[in-house]
């Protein structure tokens, strides 16, 4: 079959090989985005830490212990009611409402807007006891489902006090505990 000169627009083969084409670039670039996202998503958590363990440190380093631990999850609502209600992040209202007690005031920590996490911070506390102190410890984690998929993502940062060396404070962390590496 010939074209005709005056004929304008795509064949059936032109149109599969665009078709074929887009599908191609789309199966490379959706796991890239969404990858890209679950990071950035991811640097929250890493921030919260990070700061919620320099006011431990401080906190620390004045008292000679650890504020009191928190009492379960911060805020307290559920990560599928604020999946389902709120896409995810956390409402503001709730947010200021379960970071206004302690321990989160003595850590000087308030999280930001759009918060995808739930925070506790686990501890105990040094102990002078006969012949020698123990010495304390406190854990941080953070809770979060990041895409409302039902797949959570859980970090903990810990503080450890040195037993040889009381007073001094060492960090392990962030760390992925359980859930989707973003690298």
């Amino acid at each position: 079959m010939r074209r005709r000169l005056d004929e304008r627009g795509f064949s059936l083969i032109e149109l599969m090989v665009v078709v074929a084409i887009l599908s191609v670039l789309a199966s490379v670039a959706i796991p890239a985005f969404t990858r890209y996202l679950r990071r950035a998503r991811t640097v929250e958590v890493i921030e919260a830490l990070a700061s919620i363990s320099t006011g431990a440190k401080a906190y620390f380093q004045v008292h000679g212990n650890f504020p009191d631990k928190s009492k379960g999850y911060a805020p307290k609502m559920s990560i599928v009611r604020a999946c389902k209600r709120y896409s995810g992040i956390f409402p503001r209202k709730e947010m200021k409402r379960d970071f206004a007690g302690e321990p989160w005031t003595s850590l000087l920590f308030t999280p930001g807007d759009n918060t995808r996490y739930r925070y506790r911070f686990i501890v105990r506390q040094p102990k002078q006891l006969k012949k020698r102190r123990r010495p304390g410890y406190a854990y941080i984690w953070a809770q979060g489902d990041l895409d409302c998929n039902r797949q959570y993502a859980e970090w903990r940062l810990s503080l450890f006090e040195l037993s040889d060396s009381p007073g001094t404070l060492r960090q392990a962390g962030p760390y992925l505990v359980r859930g989707i590496d973003t690298d």
